[in-house]
């Protein structure tokens, strides 16, 4: 299956840590946006690959550059 199971979200410090339930032989790439209304998607550290475990993305220091945004995980097939 290639669904996102999200599996947490933490805030720690000024960091958001994203964990979601990996499968192998897929890719894993996080991405941010201020706004949904006008999105500008932008990669968020290195695309990760399932590994059948957690996978845990780190968006360091976010918090001091923006106090809101979104998130999505891209998968690759």
């Amino acid at each position: 299956s290639s669904n996102v199971q999200l599996q947490g979200i933490q805030v720690v410090g000024s960091d958001v840590q994203i964990s979601i339930q990996s499968y192998a032989g897929h890719g894993y790439q996080l991405q941010e946006t201020a706004s949904l209304s006008e999105p500008d998607w932008q990669n968020i550290g290195d695309a990760q690959d399932g590994t059948g475990g957690i996978l845990t993305f780190i968006d360091a220091d976010n918090l001091l550059e923006s106090p809101q945004g979104c998130y999505r995980i891209l998968v690759a097939p």
